[in-house]
């Protein structure tokens, strides 16, 4: 690669930083204890089909292996897992006929948190883009 483009991916990746959070290594963790949480909440539902359990709990470990191997596959498999964490949250508690306590707990406990954390970890440069539809 000759220098003139290393240089202009030097000054792309200079201006995305503006605009990519990046997660700390607390943030791993976070993310992990939501997906507990999630997890805690299978347990507890008795009237949830065992193949749907048995789905979510797939996604949660494909979760944990990304977050256990983040320095290979970074921030877009890990983008991608919690996307359809959040996608088999919605999912069980469709189907939950304790649909109370998923949202007392999934929804207010774990995704909230989860995605104020996210949104807390957003530059403000990015936010003020975002507002301003750039």
């Amino acid at each position: 690669m000759d220098s003139t483009a290393l240089e202009h991916l030097e000054n792309l990746a200079g201006r995305l930083n503006d605009f990519v959070p990046v997660l700390n290594p607390n943030s791993l963790d976070d993310i992990r204890g939501y997906a507990d949480g999630i997890r805690d909440l299978l347990d507890e539902d008795d009237s949830l089909d065992d193949l749907l359990k048995l789905h979510v709990k797939q996604v949660i470990a494909h979760l944990n292996w990304c977050i256990d191997n983040y320095g290979a596959v970074g921030e877009f498999d890990l983008q991608e897992a919690v996307e359809r964490l959040l996608a088999a949250t919605v999912r069980a508690t469709a189907q939950s006929s304790r649909k109370e306590r998923w949202i007392a707990t999934a929804w207010n406990e774990v995704v909230w948190p989860f995605g104020v954390h996210m949104i807390a970890a957003i530059p403000a440069t990015a936010l003020a883009q975002l507002a301003l539809g750039h």
